[in-house]
């Protein structure tokens, strides 16, 4: 057990001792020192976003930079500002599960609206109110495991440090006791998450902007569970293969004991595989999760993904995620699965708030802030109470959500409506390096070009695997091709081809480049668009060539398409075979040239 205090008055009728020791505001986190706090203003030179930041790092939009200060008071330490986090960490010495208990001290004027997190940003308790002359004492269980950080690693990487940060206008630590729970007979369950980009922790970025912050449930869900750690393994851009392919699933079922729950929350990217179908693929991956994690003596709980912001045409409101949210009620069905329905719930509450209020929880049509997080977040409580999913039902505590409602004071002036940003990745494009593990062996004027294509924000940066050698099929194309033509005009699928319909994610996205005139009707016969079909040269020259006209004069034939692009030199060889599969790596190079052509 590691005890430590920040204030004298701790000391009354207490021994120091190896276990106890008394901290000042000045001192700072190392690993050797074993435990301090976190400077107001570092620069984030972890192995991510998370390591060794307590899930907060500099950069918050739309507040001014403050100057901040960490003092001694008398009742412990605090912090100037209430848009930055008082943030304190613990070392430890082996991966497990660990009891914390944190105290505040209200002082002579008492505290209010305050808010308790630990490790990566997960929110322990919210709205602390504190009376004068009193202490808030809050004991709650943290996993300690390996993770695959946001960037890719060879190697998985772990935070050996237990962050604590309180957040809020005189925000002030007094006590951290850290304990490990292995060895010491306190069987502790812990939760798993698997999941995406609308899952996974997110880092807080300050001075704290709760509108602009990233947000998910899976990080709000501590708060709401006694006796019970939350281990959350989702990541941004994983689907139901690449969970498994990059290693997450790997580092789950090492560390998952018996009586654990593994809560399984898929769809978003999913979608917009067309190898990922929700009836085929999909659902395959998604029993075969469940199966592994009944061998493993673990209680498997299906979530279906969240709703994006609906869209609205003739018929009515609609959101493309609807077969992905069926295909997982179906397996919970089959296989006596608990379901929470996170789409449906989600979809009307949307619905009847419709875009101009959604925009306030969401930071573009699909990742909501902290704010959606929150009101996500309750959904899942209330209907795991609802259906009595156990173990998970038995460790909730009596937390009442009594609603976050948005701050519309906090929104940065110019900022553009959310239901109006297209859903992008949660990361920055210009890496160092490429992320993929495949790519490392291709010749170094490919890896450049794939470094220039992602600093174009043209790839996920998400993911470990790129498969450059693979076939590139025609609807998959089509998204990567919109990324760098950017067209203006976007609506919903209006039915120009037969073997699409308006709940596939490509559907928008090809009926957006028809509308722009540059899909060759030669290559779409009897009204099929072929979205499985792999991509051909002659298909990749005319789409590219095409975005490079003015609308109007985009009727044009492959012949000339072909002249076109030797005139550019994207091809040199007059005789190559226009009938000739590509590869994604083709196809990649040609949409950079396009880019390039265009913007730069």
């Amino acid at each position: 057990m590691a005890e430590y205090r920040f204030t004298d008055q701790c000391f009354e009728n207490a021994t120091e001792n190896g276990t106890l020791k008394r901290l000042w505001a000045s001192e700072l986190y190392t690993q050797e020192a074993g435990a301090g706090f976190l400077p107001e203003r570092e620069d984030c030179a972890g192995e991510d976003f998370y390591t060794g930041t307590a899930g907060w790092i500099p950069g918050g939009k739309g507040r001014e930079e403050e100057r901040v200060t960490r003092r001694d008071c008398p009742e412990g330490v605090e912090i100037s500002s209430e848009s930055y986090p008082l943030r304190f960490g613990v070392h430890t010495e082996h991966v497990g599960r660990y009891k914390v208990t944190v105290e505040i001290c209200g002082g002579k004027d008492g505290l209010s609206g305050l808010t308790l997190s630990a490790g990566r940003r997960n929110i322990v308790d919210r709205d602390i109110s504190i009376p004068a002359n009193t202490a808030y004492s809050k004991t709650f269980y943290y996993a300690v495991y390996p993770y695959r950080p946001v960037v890719r690693k060879d190697e998985p990487v772990t935070d050996f440090m237990i962050g604590i940060s309180i957040m809020g206008k005189g925000a002030r630590l007094s006590r951290v006791c850290v304990e490990s729970c292995d060895g010491t007979g306190e069987q502790v369950p812990a939760l798993f998450i698997g999941g995406d980009s609308t899952v996974r922790d997110y880092e807080g970025r300050y001075p704290y902007n709760p509108l602009t912050n990233g947000g998910s449930w899976g990080h709000n869900l501590l708060q709401y569970l006694d006796g019970m750690a939350v281990c959350n393994q989702a990541h941004s851009g994983l689907t139901t293969n690449c969970f498994r392919q990059d290693g997450h699933w790997e580092l789950v079922k090492a560390n998952i004991r018996p009586g654990d729950v593994f809560l399984f929350g898929f769809g978003h990217n999913d979608q917009k595989r067309r190898n990922l179908k929700p009836y085929d693929q999909f659902a395959s991956n998604v029993r075969c999760y469940v199966m592994e994690t009944r061998r493993l003596g673990a209680v498997p709980v299906l979530v279906t993904p969240m709703s994006r912001i609906p869209v609205r045409d003739e018929k009515g409101w609609y959101d493309l995620l609807e077969a992905h949210a069926d295909s997982i009620r179906r397996v919970g069905q089959e296989m006596n699965v608990p379901v929470i329905d996170l789409h449906s719930l989600t979809f009307d509450v949307f619905c009847s708030m419709g875009p101009k209020m959604c925009q306030n929880y969401f930071n573009d049509t699909t990742h909501v802030n902290d704010y959606g997080g929150a009101l996500l977040a309750d959904m899942m409580v209330k209907e795991i109470q609802r259906l009595r999913i156990e173990p998970l039902c038995s460790h909730m505590n009596h937390t009442v959500f009594c609603g976050w409602e948005p701050d519309l004071s906090l929104r940065p002036q110019g900022q553009a409506e959310s239901s109006k940003i297209e859903e992008r990745p949660n990361l920055s494009m210009d890496l160092p390096e490429l992320p993929y593990e495949d790519c490392r062996s291709l010749p170094k004027k490919d890896v450049e070009m794939l470094k220039q294509a992602m600093k174009y924000g043209l790839l996920d940066p998400c993911v470990r695997y790129l498969h450059p050698l693979e076939e590139m099929p025609r609807a998959q194309f089509v998204f990567l091709f919109l990324k760098a033509v950017k067209p203006m005009l976007r609506r919903p699928w209006q039915g120009e081809y037969c073997d699409l319909s308006r709940y596939e994610y490509d559907a928008e996205q090809i009926q957006a480049a028809w509308d722009e005139n540059l899909i060759d009707p030669e290559t779409t016969p009897d009204d099929r668009f072929r979205p499985d079909d792999p991509l051909t040269l002659g298909e990749l020259i005319s789409f590219t060539v095409r975005a490079l006209r003015p609308k109007q004069q985009r009727s044009i034939g492959s012949l000339e398409c072909i002249r076109e692009a030797r005139k550019l030199g994207w091809i040199k060889d007059t005789c190559q075979d226009m009938n000739r599969i590509v590869t994604r790596a083709e196809a990649i190079q040609m949409t950079v040239n396009l880019y390039c052509e265009k913007f730069t």
